[in-house]
């Protein structure tokens, strides 16, 4: 839920956390009671780490244009059955 900023004329600003479909509602002040105007304010949005937003972009890039590789990447993995009785055999 959002938090919303309202400025009362005697107390001051105030926040209250209400629904996106009270955002028009009116709010009263907590401290007096009487009704506050509504405060509108940039949305606090948060940025991304650098690692997270590159990931999230080839992610985005993949979904319509898939990287080709022509070669294998990293280190081979190993073998997993090697020294199982059931390979031994």
């Amino acid at each position: 839920m959002p938090v919303y900023a309202f400025d009362c004329a005697g107390c001051g600003e105030f926040e209250q956390l209400r629904p996106v479909a009270d955002a028009a509602a009116p709010a009263h002040c907590p401290d007096c009671g009487t009704q506050g105007r509504r405060v509108f304010s940039a949305p606090a949005l948060a940025r991304l780490g650098r690692p997270l937003r590159r990931a999230l972009d080839r992610e985005e890039a993949s979904a319509h244009e898939p990287a080709v590789v022509a070669t294998k990447q990293g280190a081979p993995m190993p073998h997993l059955h090697r020294g199982h009785a059931c390979c031994s055999r």
